[in-house]
């Protein structure tokens, strides 16, 4: 495997900013968009080196199951007949989302991964640092366990954390201290990021929470108490302003594909629908982490093209986009991914973007 997720398939209702109305019974969750972003850039046979675990309760729609089954990906299926599917709500405010679990939920653990997905050479996480640290010390173990019993050679994989909403504020800033000297790359959005240092919660004010040179003081302070000696990145997703990437020895800002239009003051015209584009982006993100760089750029910012083009995919609709293959090409939204890509290297190399 090429990369896992560790992030849940949920099914959501979601209700938009006005004068969108609210759907209902559309396909979700961290490790489905995780998944998605990760398979844009695996086609098939590839696309089987895309592990993640699917729960399906007793209500799961078979018309998701077919559109699953499509990607044509390393999926586990867990048959969970005594339940409903994981059903959750998610609400904005601009582009903040809000979210709530309502049914039960099932988490992923590394006990419900299968042995490839186990060797995987990256590791997708979205949770509290607590279970951050133990899915790492989990599969580490379980790692080692394996290459003893088939006589292997496993080399210690990638890891990337997105800290959960509710572990980011200043009460548990020690914790995603901590969690983070486990990780490769820690990745919360700005707001999130903002609020581990900023007391009595974020700025109102939009851009006060992504103003570069905050976001930039921020990143520091995880890179310097976070990962201290070790090597490691921060990845900020900043919504319709792009994403930050910065380590010990590099930073940048990559603009969105789709950036905001009249000095940010209105959503792109293709932007229909935020939900999952920051898991999509990381999905991708770890892929291009395992790739060769790109002529010109770094491992990191080779990797924020592939999660930049990514989220462009995911806010295209409400829900996932739809894959189509003609001519043997695949097609995502009818369009192909390598083309929207070379279309951002070049707009990059140009400074058009």
């Amino acid at each position: 495997m090429d990369f896992t997720t560790l992030g849940m398939f949920i099914i959501d209702e979601i209700d938009h900013p006005p004068p969108t109305p609210p759907s209902s019974d559309i396909v979700g969750g961290a490790g489905t968009y995780a998944a998605l972003g990760a398979r844009l850039f695996r086609p098939p046979p590839s696309s089987a080196k895309v592990g993640w675990v699917v729960h399906k309760g007793c209500d799961f729609p078979a018309k998701v199951g077919e559109e699953v089954q499509g990607w044509q990906t390393g999926v586990k299926w867990v048959d969970t007949p005594e339940r409903n599917t994981t059903r959750g709500w998610n609400g904005y405010v601009g582009e903040e989302r809000a979210f709530k679990f309502t049914t039960e939920k099932i988490r992923v653990d590394e006990k419900q991964l299968t042995d490839a997905m186990i060797l995987s050479a990256s590791f997708h996480m979205v949770c509290t640092p607590a279970r951050c640290m133990n899915l790492v010390k989990g599969i580490i173990a379980q790692r080692e366990c394996l290459g003893e019993a088939k006589n292997l050679r496993v080399k210690k994989p990638l890891f990337v954390w997105e800290p959960s909403p509710d572990s980011c504020s200043i009460d548990s800033l020690n914790s995603v201290l901590e969690a983070t000297q486990y990780v490769d790359v820690v990745s919360p959005n700005h707001t999130e990021l903002a609020s581990l240092f900023v007391a009595d919660g974020v700025e109102k004010n939009e851009d006060e929470n992504w103003y570069p040179a905050s976001v930039e003081e921020r990143c520091e302070a995880l890179l310097r108490r976070g990962f201290k000696t070790k090597d490691g990145a921060v990845v900020v997703r900043c919504g319709s302003k792009g994403c930050f990437i910065k380590s010990r020895t590099e930073q940048r800002m990559f603009p969105a594909f789709y950036a905001s239009q009249e000095g940010g003051r209105r959503r792109h015209s293709k932007v229909v629908d935020p939900t999952g584009a920051g898991n999509a982006f990381l999905g991708a993100f770890s892929i291009g982490l395992v790739e060769d760089r790109l002529d010109g750029l770094t491992r990191l910012e080779s990797a924020a093209v592939y999660g930049t083009i990514a989220a462009s995919f995911a806010v295209e609709q409400i829900g996932l986009p739809k894959l189509t293959v003609k001519e043997d090409q695949e097609l995502w939204n009818g369009e192909q991914v390598q083309e929207r890509f070379n279309n951002f290297i070049d707009r990059t190399a140009q400074g058009t973007v």
